[in-house]
């Protein structure tokens, strides 16, 4: 009887699926990947001062990153535009600024980008090879925000006969 209960376990779990951690690290998922302009848009709440409620924000950005891995802490640069609208005003018209942002092993990162004095924070995953990005707003308080970036140029596929972009001179 033990041998059949210890062949009936064997059996049942080699047919149950087994989860493993996929490795999501990779070579590629570094600042030199985002590298270029992406056209995002954005969509959430944010709380105004003097409301009692949150009102609605939709907008345009245009946000560049320079591929770049600066100083000790690996950063690269950013700048942006942005066209947004909340609670059915025009809050920035073409506003711009700059930034600073982090790729990391995994394809996620996060940045920091200042527009009209206002420090915005988020983190972010970057999808499809490099030509989208997804991110959501995690300071200041009171900003419910997401995006969604597409490259606005998609990069030539690596040049067979030299192995890089041919962009990349």
């Amino acid at each position: 009887m033990k041998l059949l209960s210890t062949l009936a376990l064997a059996l049942l779990s080699s047919s149950v699926p087994r989860f493993v951690a996929a490795d999501t690290d990779s070579p590629i998922c570094n600042n030199k990947l985002i590298k270029g302009s992406y056209a995002f848009t954005l969509e959430g709440q944010i709380q105004l001062p003097n409301q009692s409620g949150p009102s609605p924000e939709i907008g345009v950005v245009i946000q560049t990153f320079d591929g770049q891995s600066n100083g000790s802490d690996g950063q690269g640069a950013l700048t942006v535009i942005v066209t947004a609208v909340v609670g059915g005003g025009v809050s920035a018209d073409g506003a711009t600024g700059t930034g600073t942002y982090k790729v990391y092993s995994d394809c996620t990162g996060t940045f920091t980008q200042n527009v009209n004095g206002k420090t915005i924070i988020a983190s972010f995953v970057i999808a499809q090879n490099g030509n989208e990005i997804y991110t959501v707003v995690i300071s200041p308080t009171g900003f419910t925000v997401r995006t969604l970036g597409k490259r606005q140029f998609v990069l030539p596929e690596k040049d067979s006969r030299h192995g890089e972009r041919s962009d990349e001179g």
